[in-house]
């Protein structure tokens, strides 16, 4: 006997539905700038004792890339259901800091994959699959989990199968930007 099976809702990655959800975005493509877009999953909530940890993990990320690259401006898109003020802080002050070249937006993720350079998520996220559809390149970011709870809680299987670079340090990841940046593209990238 055959199974039925029924398709209903919006295929995310349909050309006419990504057409849909581009036209109806503000646009914000900066010319001449290097775009990162960092899709944010703010740990806070989870590891509530370990805060000073996480924004400096944060910070120094963010310091690291704009203080290293001028050409950089980082979108950063909030998780829809976040309720966290903390993050919202935090974020806040880093853009006291470096202007208007941190924004902090609502603009739907499809588009900003589609206008970034690189997109730059936490491990164990789909958002990845954003930035893949559009072949951007991405670098996962591994938040440091294993020093908060003692393991490593990422599944790397979007770095074994060479569609993502998982980064462990800062300096590798300014490294690959540095080379994104100057076209030097990491071999890696091409299978996206």
């Amino acid at each position: 006997e055959k199974k039925k099976i029924f398709e209903f809702g919006i295929p995310k990655y349909d050309p006419k539905w990504i057409k849909e959800l581009i036209k109806f975005e503000k646009k914000i493509i900066k010319k001449n700038k290097f775009i990162i877009t960092i899709p944010y999953k703010s740990f806070f909530n989870i590891y509530p004792d370990k805060k000073d940890f996480l924004e400096n993990y944060f910070s120094r990320m963010i310091n690291g890339i704009l203080d290293n690259n001028q050409n950089c401006i980082i979108l950063i898109k909030l998780h829809p259901r976040l309720k966290c003020e903390y993050t919202k802080v935090m974020i806040l002050n880093l853009k006291k800091k470096f202007k208007n070249r941190i924004i902090l937006t609502k603009t739907n993720l499809i588009y900003l994959a589609k206008i970034s350079n690189l997109f730059l998520c936490p491990t164990n996220t789909a958002t990845i699959f954003d930035s893949i559809y559009f072949k951007t390149p991405t670098l996962q970011y591994d938040v440091g989990i294993k020093f908060l709870d003692g393991k490593e809680n990422y599944n790397n299987v979007y770095e074994r199968k060479k569609i993502s670079i998982i980064f462990k340090d800062l300096a590798l990841l300014n490294k690959n930007i540095n080379n994104l940046i100057s076209k030097k593209i990491d071999l890696r990238f091409k299978y996206q």
